[in-house]
């Protein structure tokens, strides 16, 4: 677990805490985008990063993409980046077994 600490950069924790309670961190920083979410919203999970974390910055959107395939590749999410979902499914956990581990071991050590 300490390994993956020290290999994560700093954008790849944030999106992992993001994509493993993304209505947890969306209380914290939109709350109201929760509703508009709920209510029937239809797009991709990359859809939702680009609104909430790269905000059309095309070079965030790239290095956000680029997290993301890395923290696949490390097996802690499990998400499809650009499949059409649900706005309630845009707010469950992707995060694996693995990923959940990590997040717990962050804030366990108040990372």
């Amino acid at each position: 677990m300490e390994r993956l600490v020290i290999e994560l950069t700093t954008r790849e924790v944030l999106l992992l805490r993001i994509i493993a309670d993304p209505s947890g961190w969306l209380m914290n920083t939109d709350p109201d985008a929760i509703a508009a979410y709920a209510a029937g919203f239809f797009g991709s999970f990359s859809d939702f990063l680009d609104s909430h974390v790269s905000k059309g910055d095309l070079k965030e959107r790239a290095a956000v993409r680029s997290s993301v395939e890395a923290l696949q590749m490390r097996g802690l999410i499990g998400l499809a980046f650009s499949d059409q979902v649900d706005g309630e499914s845009i707010l469950r956990s992707r995060a694996s077994g693995l990923g959940w581990e990590l997040v717990h071991f962050l804030n366990d050590i108040g990372a």
